[in-house]
């Protein structure tokens, strides 16, 4: 089944000469490791085409992941748009991605509207990079991964699954491997990501030496909005 759907997106990609990738509104490490990382498949893999991925101003602290694309309206015209991470159109960034002539979905969450022409949804993945990562070990000929491409969803991966805490399987941490067959600075990203500025740790601090426990074991703490 995952087979014959890869093959209909692969078709789709090879009949346009412009894809677009949108993520979610508020990237998180997966939302912008899967978009970049896919960008730099299909760039690697079809250097003929107009391969871009779209979003905006990403958080501070996934700001060393990759920088996004800045396109005109114009480009939209004829092309694929691809969106990762969005089980609803209504959480897609940047509207424009309406103005595609066709859309494809790639989620791992719950269903809850199919808007592409194609909805490929794998809700036991605990990334969609994983998903990005099976398709091309399925079709390492037309899908090819670089060092660069390795490096964005690894990032993905590591962040959705909580450092591989959760949503991890066998099949996950195979997927994952693979992406080690290739150059990039594991330490770096792990640096980058567990680097807090002095505040956070004031406030972590605050939260330790004033959380309480309820009687059922359960601990909690109030914080105001001021």
């Amino acid at each position: 089944m995952d087979k014959t759907i890869i093959k209909k997106i692969i078709k789709k990609i090879k009949s346009y000469d412009t894809i677009i990738i949108h993520r979610h509104i508020r990237a998180d490490g997966d939302a912008i490791g899967s978009s970049l990382g896919l960008r730099e498949i299909l760039r690697n893999s079809f250097p003929n085409k107009k391969i871009y991925s779209v979003g905006g101003e990403l958080p501070e602290f996934l700001s060393f992941v990759g920088k996004e694309d800045i396109i005109e309206d114009s480009v939209y015209s004829n092309a694929l748009v691809i969106t990762f991470d969005s089980a609803n159109s209504d959480r897609i960034q940047d509207e424009r991605f309406k103005l595609a002539k066709e859309i494809i979905k790639i989620d791992h969450h719950i269903p809850v509207e199919d808007y592409g022409v194609i909805n490929f949804v794998k809700e036991n993945y605990g990334a969609c990079a994983l998903i990005i990562v099976e398709m091309a070990s399925m079709f390492p000929k037309i899908l090819k991964i670089n060092s660069e491409a390795a490096r964005y969803l690894y990032i993905a991966i590591m962040t959705d699954t909580g450092r591989f805490h959760f949503g991890v399987d066998k099949k996950a941490l195979w997927l994952s491997g693979e992406l080690l067959n290739y150059k990039f600075d594991i330490e770096s990203i792990f640096a980058n990501l567990y680097t807090k500025e002095k505040e956070a740790f004031k406030f972590d601090g605050w939260v330790y030496n004033n959380f309480k426990v309820s009687e059922n074991g359960v601990a909690y703490i109030y914080i105001s909005k001021d």
